[in-house]
């Protein structure tokens, strides 16, 4: 899980780690990036909705040209797929607004009652 801050790709810690675009994270920064997972909120799993989301994460993560596949030339991260959260924690993920706090974790809302 990564989010954007002031323009930064970073890490959803307190001190919102800066994650460089289009390049293999060193080793200790690819253990933070490995140890920042979370799961998937479980509705994202149901109704046959779980091979649309993990091929959603995919063209995002593993693209040639996506920013984030060179994290895959990392041990740590090899095989691993990201979502990235906008500036306000929130991401569009299928039907589904994804959004994350410290307090609650990932949170996941139908789109259309996201804004309600």
């Amino acid at each position: 899980l990564l989010h954007i801050k002031d323009g930064m790709l970073c890490l959803c810690n307190e001190a919102n780690t800066q994650v460089p675009r289009n390049e293999t994270p060193d080793e200790k920064l690819a253990i933070q990036m490995a140890q920042n997972t979370v799961k998937l909120p479980s509705k994202l799993s149901y109704y046959g909705q779980a091979a649309k989301v993990v091929h959603e994460l995919e063209t995002i993560s593993l693209a040639p040209n996506s920013e984030y596949n060179p994290f895959q030339n990392s041990k740590w991260l090899k095989g691993s797929l990201f979502l990235i959260l906008d500036e306000n924690n929130h991401a569009d993920l299928l039907n589904n607004t994804l959004t994350y706090s410290h307090e609650y974790g990932l949170e996941c809302y139908d789109k259309e009652n996201a804004n309600a």
